[in-house]
């Protein structure tokens, strides 16, 4: 029997904290987005508090989002070691012996 074998790989921190932070600018402007041309706000408590106290909600979803990155990614390397790992696929094919695998390419 044939199968794929997926070895998954994680980002180096520089890289995952630039994803997350483009996530979080994305998340930000797209809500900003929905509102100005929608007339709606993401979470109705915004039409219930001023500005400044947006500017602390939203700061807290994008401080909570760095939070679990680190987290995870500390975790990540308390159990699989750090370092940039790439991604691996591998492929076992109906001819090669059980147990072995190839590299996809």
């Amino acid at each position: 029997s044939s199968g794929i074998n997926a070895e998954y790989g994680y980002l180096s921190f520089p890289k995952g904290f630039l994803l997350c932070s483009s996530y979080a600018a994305g998340y930000v402007a797209w809500m900003h987005v929905v509102k100005a041309y929608g007339g709606i706000w993401a979470y109705p408590i915004f039409y219930r508090i001023n500005a400044q106290q947006k500017q602390v909600f939203i700061g807290t979803i994008v401080a909570a989002m760095f939070v679990i990155f680190l987290c995870q990614h500390a975790l990540h390397s308390l159990v699989h070691g750090s370092g940039d790992l790439g991604i691996k696929v591998t492929k076992r094919s109906a001819t090669s012996p059980k147990g072995k695998a190839r590299k996809v390419e």
